[in-house]
């Protein structure tokens, strides 16, 4: 059981951010109870040591996609032209397992953010708002794309979004 939690915590992408805490609470499972050989304890520590190399090697790689510190860089000017306003942020992947793609009534989602001053939408490549705007490109214009995941950030055209039929 524990090394199917290992397993399968590391490889459940949205749970990769809290796959070491979960793996040290699997791997406690093993613990000894009471006095065991230095024999055993060299072999679990070994067995430890194995299992956190190779979650390492599968979860390192992915820290430049999942946890993008650069995921904006070049978009500076952009964001401080945006000033105080906020930035619709679904730029995260966790939203993106609705296969169906974007609801109807994201046209009025998008008026109703737009009343609330947002102007800027930033969106992961994967989420159906991508499949949006890809779609309606005189609503939501691309003024930006990241090098390192692919998330974008577009405009809102105030016109073509109140003037598209809801």
């Amino acid at each position: 059981m524990t090394f199917a939690g290992l397993v399968l915590t590391a490889e459940a992408m949205r749970t990769r951010e809290y796959s070491v805490p979960l793996a040290f609470f699997l791997l406690a499972v093993l613990a000894p109870r009471g006095a065991r050989s230095p024999g055993r304890a060299a072999l679990y520590a070994a067995i430890l040591a194995v299992a956190m190399v190779v979650h390492g090697r599968t979860t390192l790689p992915l820290i430049a996609m999942h946890l993008p510190t650069a995921q904006y860089r070049g978009a500076r000017a952009l964001l401080e032209a945006n000033g105080d306003r906020p930035i619709l942020n679904i730029a995260e992947a966790d939203y993106a397992a609705r296969p169906r793609g974007y609801v109807p009534e994201t046209v009025s989602v998008l008026r109703r953010f737009w009343d609330r001053g947002v102007r800027l939408v930033s969106v992961h490549k994967t989420h159906a708002m991508m499949r949006f705007a890809e779609a309606h490109p005189e609503i939501l214009r691309p003024v930006f794309r990241s090098k390192i995941n692919g998330a974008s950030i577009f405009a809102i055209d105030q016109d073509a979004l109140f003037s598209a039929a809801p």
